[in-house]
């Protein structure tokens, strides 16, 4: 074997097996390399010299991955790709108990898609497909939105985590033994990465059919850890071909996890976890940000942040930065740009904690859940009253959109229409006692005031054990078909 075949070998290998983490590219180089010798064998001097450099040519094109040209990763920098131009409000599925129900934002009607979707319902937010068509919950089951039987996209494999394409009907799991397959509602599933790959996380590109794969074998042992190669993949799951655009570096025992995409598809963000530890991760870690063209050193994003989803005002990042869970001490909002991603505060009132922003289409709006810094009194931040507030995307015209209601309620928005006139909130009673959470729909005015507040659209029960803390809050396991 020659030192060409053995160092392709070692990078598409997995680290701790003689299992390839990617189909096997050895047979096609050995057959290039043979053909090669071939060539060699039956040509002259100068045909020979020429027949080496394109033998080894050969060898290296089948084997590597060819640059990706311009156009794959999407549009201009700083250009989102393509919405859809209609304006509506929607629907919304969200879980309650073990079922899963849907409602027509428009219409206000309600139904249930699915009575009985077993403990697994919660362990992931319901999400609509990109046409909105199908809707997926629990262990990548997939259901239509217009009703009907449920589909095991895996059968009775174990799921992770799952994801949507952002362009067509497809679902990326990633599999209880670290592997990735790919299937649909009517797409048979196949294997992307194999079990044992080590992935922890995967994220589709808003503009193409690439997936971003993160990776942290679990071994055992802490030395095969910190050796075990670890890092940020990307994936052209049609073509097969695959790049390594981020690599932890060597010796260092951190586990990245997948944030998003800039809306761009150019950029990959991500945050690095200690030893893949769950207590260090929820009190906070920085956000990073890599090319997906290409491999290259992270940029820091945020400085330190709780897990929440990436708030983008068209082709501005703003987040809640600060550290700690449980708390609005010190959380405050930042904005930061690719490429240099230079992060900004926007907010500057340290007796309140902002958390959660949403921004509305456009970038006109943020909207926040906001409440004093001081915790005393309250174990947790989602057990504290909080009001809704808005300001501009510069931090200008802060003001309150909807109050608490003398301490009574926790308000949290959870996102605008694609017209940016109406907000999903979610309103939680508090006091006296901790209430289901109920979904409203608040209708803002250009410059900012609250026109209307109708609902509730939607109740449900909301407890710790059934929804997922987003940022510190507790937040209704819910997806949102925006048309």
């Amino acid at each position: 074997m020659s030192d060409l075949e053995r160092r392709l070998r070692d990078t598409l290998r997995d680290p701790r097996r003689e299992r390839p983490a990617w189909p096997d590219p050895m047979p096609r180089i050995r057959r290039a390399a043979r053909r090669q010798q071939a060539r060699l064998a039956a040509s002259g001097s100068a045909g020979a010299a020429a027949a080496a450099i394109a033998g080894v040519a050969i060898v290296i094109s089948l084997a590597a991955p060819a640059p990706p040209r311009v156009l794959h990763h999407g549009p201009p920098p700083g250009t989102a790709c393509a919405a859809s131009p209609h304006a509506g409000l929607g629907s919304v599925v969200y879980v309650s108990g073990k079922s899963l129900r849907e409602v027509d934002l428009g219409t206000r009607t309600s139904r249930v898609l699915v009575r009985d979707g077993g403990s697994a319902i919660a362990s992931q937010a319901p999400a609509y497909s990109h046409d909105g068509r199908w809707v997926a919950f629990g262990n990548a089951s997939v259901v239509p939105s217009s009703g009907g039987p449920v589909t095991s996209i895996l059968g009775r494999t174990r799921v992770y985590s799952w994801a949507w394409s952002a362009t067509n009907d497809v679902l990326a799991a990633v599999t209880s033994r670290r592997g990735v397959d790919v299937g649909g509602p009517r797409l048979s599933p196949r294997p992307v990465l194999p079990p044992g790959w080590g992935a922890t996380g995967a994220a589709f590109s808003p503009c193409t059919q690439t997936l971003a794969v993160s990776r942290y074998p679990y071994v055992n042992s802490f030395a095969q850890r910190r050796r075990a190669d670890k890092g940020i993949w990307v994936i052209d799951q049609r073509s097969g071909r695959a790049r390594e655009v981020y690599k932890v570096p060597g010796g260092m025992d951190l586990a990245p996890q997948l944030a998003g995409w800039s809306p761009d598809g150019r950029w990959i963000l991500f945050q690095l976890d200690p030893g893949s530890s769950a207590s260090i991760g929820a009190d906070g870690l920085p956000l990073e940000a890599v090319p997906a063209a290409n491999r290259a050193r992270p940029v820091r994003v945020v400085p330190i942040e709780l897990a929440q989803p990436l708030a983008w005002c068209d082709n501005t990042l703003v987040q809640s930065a600060g550290e700690l869970r449980y708390t609005f001490q010190g959380k405050h909002l930042t904005a930061t740009q690719a490429p240099n991603w230079r992060a900004t505060a926007i907010t500057h009132a340290p007796r309140l904690g902002w958390m959660l922003p949403t921004c509305s289409a456009g970038g006109r709006w943020i909207a926040a859940t906001v409440a004093p810094s001081s915790a005393k009194g309250y174990l947790t931040s989602f057990s504290q009253p909080a009001e809704l507030w808005l300001l501009r995307p510069g931090g200008s015209r802060p003001h309150v959109l909807i109050g608490d209601d003398g301490g009574r309620y926790h308000l949290t928005p959870l996102g605008w229409t694609r017209g940016s006139r109406w907000l999903l909130v979610q309103r939680l009673q508090v006091k006296p006692t901790i209430g289901p959470a109920e979904l409203l729909l608040a209708l803002v005015n250009e410059g900012g005031p609250l026109l209307k507040l109708s609902g509730p659209v939607a109740t449900a029960p909301l407890s710790p054990a059934t929804a997922p803390l987003l940022d510190g809050q507790l937040v209704l396991p819910y997806g949102w078909y925006r048309p």
